[in-house]
């Protein structure tokens, strides 16, 4: 679920825009851990539930910084 929320915030993708995108999107599905054939994408307000905690916020805040973080300082080092 961290991973759909990441993807819905890169994306600015509303809740059941980001339902749809799971189903329609195999690259956003596959980056997510979901088989359309086998596991339960999850529905719109299971994705909001998520999106509300403080948990998910806090988790994806954390994570953005660090992804953030390698990126500029492989650019840092491209430079020199």
């Amino acid at each position: 679920m961290l991973l759909i929320q990441l993807m819905q915030q890169c994306y600015a993708l509303s809740d059941p825009a980001m339902e749809d995108a799971l189903y329609e999107i195999e690259s956003m599905r596959r980056f997510a851990g979901f088989e359309l054939n086998e596991d339960a994408i999850p529905d719109e307000a299971t994705i909001l539930k998520f999106g509300r905690s403080e948990t998910a916020r806090a988790a994806i805040s954390r994570r953005k910084s660090e992804v953030l973080g390698r990126q500029e300082g492989r650019h840092e080092k491209a430079t020199f």
